[in-house]
């Protein structure tokens, strides 16, 4: 179940949900345990149990290209959409952006050779 933290809460303000309770601190809410907060930072991945934080625990928009692994095989489904016609290539500086493929017309069949590598 997604938390609905309150719009606009002032310093000390308590959010709870169920047997769980936050507290705003001025900048984020914290999770209140017994008498104590989490503070920012204090769960570290040596305190998180395996498979702990799955996609439904990480907000929305937070994902950044620094944190996407080289790697990792990013489908082409979750790429931005392009145009009918356009390519992907690379721009000077590597960078993959999309194209208009332009062709010179002969009245003849277009015949197109793609190299890669180099």
């Amino acid at each position: 179940m997604p938390l609905d933290f309150p719009n606009s809460p002032t310093n000390g303000d308590l959010y709870s949900v169920g047997t769980k309770t936050w507290q705003f601190d001025g900048t984020a809410w914290n999770l209140v345990q017994g008498s104590a907060l989490i503070g920012n930072g204090a769960i570290t991945e040596e305190k998180l149990a395996s498979g702990a934080v799955t996609s439904a625990k990480i907000a929305d928009g937070t994902i950044v290209n620094a944190d996407v692994n080289a790697s990792a095989a990013i489908a082409l489904s979750k790429l931005a959409s392009g145009t009918s016609g356009q390519i992907i290539i690379a721009d000077g500086s590597g960078v993959p952006t999309y194209q208009t493929p332009t062709y010179a017309s002969t009245g003849k069949a277009i015949a197109m050779a793609i190299v890669f590598g180099g």
